[in-house]
């Protein structure tokens, strides 16, 4: 911040703490930017879910922290991805979307951003240091999982 930039990318556990820093860097006339559609983490073995990411549903709730989303996709793609995190929506399995999530999340029946992202903007990532602490995402894939596996459907979200 010392030296007065504009904008600050936000990625990888900092993702995790977007609450605070967001406050931080607005309080400096400094821009949240981050990249919605690639998995972060400075640890190469983070599993994907552990991963700093932005589904398109959650991305009116990171806006609330976020002043500039970028995507990076090849030129092919580039369109798609744009249209789909502006819609807001993706019935399909995460990693279609995000490649490097390299895990497979049925986005179909993850609950909107305040189930989802409330917690993860300002989790701090303690489930990699303490197992046993949160575990909210993984509780979350797995209710996604029980819902698709046997045909459920949520209100307002068609499977």
């Amino acid at each position: 911040m010392e030296y007065k930039p504009t904008d600050m990318y936000i990625c990888e556990e900092l993702g995790f703490h977007l609450d605070t820093v967001s406050k931080l860097l607005h309080e400096h006339n400094i821009k949240v930017r981050v990249i919605p559609n690639i998995c972060q983490s400075s640890f190469s073995s983070t599993p994907g879910l552990k991963t700093f990411f932005i589904r398109p549903e959650d991305i009116e709730f990171y806006s609330n922290y976020v002043d500039v989303f970028e995507f990076i996709s090849d030129a092919e793609r580039q369109k798609t991805v744009f249209n789909v995190y502006k819609n807001g929506k993706w019935f399909g399995a995460l990693e279609e979307l995000i490649p490097t999530l390299k895990m497979h999340i049925d986005n179909r029946a993850i609950l909107k951003d305040d189930f989802f992202a409330a917690p993860r903007v300002k989790c701090g990532k303690k489930c990699m240091y303490d197992p046993s602490s949160c575990r909210m995402c993984d509780r979350i894939v797995e209710l996604s999982d029980i819902i698709i596996k046997n045909n459920l459907y949520l209100r307002n979200k068609p499977l």
